[in-house]
């Protein structure tokens, strides 16, 4: 495998189930990913492996190259995100929160929880139906 192509989990086996492999050796490749992605080799490499190695938050991915990783991979982009350790696209509160009473804000909390379970129960029905 070429220095810089190593894949951690669970990239490598998605690389594998994707066939997104080096066609000389069978591994998942980076190379490829990225061809697959349309990113250049170099950034997919820099990406996925900090996310082997736990560096630092200068190499979190954009929505847009998230985006190309999961069609690529054929995975939701909450999957991608998950992978990357990102909580979520930032979102700030719309301004005027703090006229909200305390059980406005504990209202708010309990719905944005339903839609977070929810949506990660869709994420998984979809990245299993992907799967088959």
């Amino acid at each position: 495998m070429a220095r810089g192509d190593f894949a951690p989990e669970p990239w490598a086996s998605r690389m594998t189930e994707k066939g997104l492999v080096n066609p000389r050796t069978g591994k998942p490749s980076m190379r490829e990913l990225a061809g697959a992605a349309g990113l250049a080799p170099a950034t997919v490499q820099r990406l996925i492996g900090a996310t082997a190695t736990g560096s630092g938050h200068r190499n979190t991915p954009d929505t847009k190259t998230i985006n190309k990783l999961a069609q690529a991979l054929e995975l939701s982009t909450d999957t991608i995100r998950d992978w990357f350790a990102i909580e979520g696209e930032d979102w700030e509160p719309p301004s005027g929160m703090n006229v909200l009473t305390q059980d406005d804000l504990m209202t708010v909390d309990a719905v944005i929880l339903r839609l977070i379970a929810m949506r990660r129960q869709l994420n998984t029905q979809a990245d299993q139906l992907a799967a088959v």
